[in-house]
C-alpha cells in the first residue's frame, strides 16, 4: 500500500519507487558489475560511395543554396540591414 512520500510508477500501481529501497525485480547489479569505460557500439558499417546518389545530392545542394540566398535577402530587408553583392 502506498504511503505519503512514496511515488508510484503508474496510476494504480502497487510498485513503489523510493530512493534507497531494494526491489525484487529491478536492480542495478549489471551497472555495478560493468567496466568503468564501455564502448556500446559494437557494430561497424563499411564506408563507401554510391555514384547513383551523387546527382540527387548535387541537386539538393543547389536548391538549398538558392533558398538560402532568398532567406538572407529577406532577412536583410526585414531588419533594414543593407546588403551588398
Amino acid at each position: 500500500e502506498a504511503k505519503e512520500g512514496d511515488y508510484t510508477l503508474d496510476k494504480g500501481s502497487t510498485v513503489l519507487a523510493k530512493p534507497g529501497r531494494q526491489y525484487k525485480y529491478w536492480n542495478n547489479q549489471k551497472i555495478r558489475d560493468s567496466d568503468w569505460i564501455t564502448f556500446l557500439w559494437d557494430t561497424t558499417f563499411p564506408l563507401g560511395f554510391a555514384p547513383e546518389y551523387f546527382l540527387p545530392i548535387l541537386i539538393g545542394f543547389f536548391v538549398s543554396s538558392a533558398e538560402t540566398i532568398g532567406d538572407i535577402a529577406a532577412s536583410c530587408v526585414a531588419s533594414k540591414i543593407p546588403s551588398s553583392g
